[in-house]
């Protein structure tokens, strides 16, 4: 399903609506989603930020404890994030960046983070590591 059209309808409803209790600014779509890992221990939280002409952005809302683990940003892929009151979102490497422009490839990256952050989290194996491990 397209998401420009539902984006539309949505833009459309906001507007005919008295109610401001939503602001979502022109040209920009946001989603919400939850992800259960595969082994049942982590739960994830992230909303899916596109604005108009740029690939989707991935805001980590919530995940577990990375407890004694380090938490550099570099290690564990994170970034800063720019929206208020999200403190990170998953760093995408530039040359991947142009892949995001659907909500379901944004999903999968979201996925493939969680899952290799919770092995991280478990067994203190770096993403980087799980990468370079899978590639050889």
């Amino acid at each position: 399903m397209n998401s420009i059209p539902n984006q539309r309808k949505l833009e459309r409803i906001l507007a005919e609506s008295n109610s401001n209790r939503f602001s979502i600014p022109k040209g920009r779509f946001e989603a919400q989603g939850t992800y259960r890992t595969r082994n049942g221990k982590g739960l994830f939280t992230f909303d899916f930020v596109k604005d108009q002409g740029l690939p989707y952005e991935i805001d980590i809302l919530s995940m577990p404890s990375y407890g004694g683990r380090n938490q550099s940003v570099v290690l564990t892929h994170r970034l800063p994030s720019s929206r208020p009151g999200v403190d990170m979102m998953i760093c995408i490497a530039d040359e991947h960046k142009h892949k995001l422009n659907t909500l379901e490839a944004a999903q999968d990256i979201a996925i493939a983070w969680s899952e290799l952050t919770m092995t991280y989290i478990e067994q203190g194996i770096t993403i980087d590591a799980q990468i370079a491990a899978r590639q050889t």
